[in-house]
């Protein structure tokens, strides 16, 4: 009679089945790997494949010179006050599309359904990379995307994670 030791087997089996039951984490590791590359690579000025984002206009530029109060929206007949405390110009030697940081910071994570997804949290700022993504009003500046480089440096996450969690 010949004796087969499968408790391996059957350990290595369980294991994926709880790897499979708890993808959730990985995918959410994923999708906050992919942010912050993006969030990485837009404030060094860069766009999704590496390339300097083009110039601010000379207006744009004058504009954030001034600083945050140049961006503010004027109420119709409001008085214009005198600010207390000057905020300061924001740079203009790099576009970093940052301003208020609002477009940036509505960058959220998602995972459902086995799937993780990258997406804006408010309409207007969904708008607002969407000009900035197509080049619709503004200069071209498609920085809400991933490199095949990304994607696969995402792979390694992936494939790591499984690795650990099977002994």
């Amino acid at each position: 009679m010949i004796k087969v030791n499968t408790k391996p087997v059957e350990i290595t089996i369980n294991s994926i089945t709880e790897l499979m039951s708890n993808t959730k984490q990985v995918l959410s590791e994923v999708s906050l790997f992919a942010r912050l590359l993006i969030l990485q690579r837009t404030a060094r000025g860069v766009d999704w494949k590496g390339f300097k984002f083009k110039n601010y206009s000379p207006e744009y530029a004058k504009k954030r010179k001034q600083g945050l109060e140049a961006f503010k929206k004027k109420k119709k007949g409001a008085k214009k006050r005198k600010s207390k405390k000057s905020t300061g110009g924001l740079p203009t030697s790099y576009v970093d599309l940052f301003v208020t940081g609002h477009m940036m910071g509505s960058i959220k994570t998602q995972v459902k359904d086995n799937t993780a997804r990258l997406y804006f949290a408010s309409k207007l700022e969904t708008k607002k990379a969407g000009f900035h993504n197509a080049g619709d009003g503004v200069p071209e500046r498609h920085f809400f995307d991933l490199t095949p480089a990304d994607v696969s440096e995402a792979q390694k996450i992936v494939t790591e994670w499984f690795d650990n969690g099977v002994k």
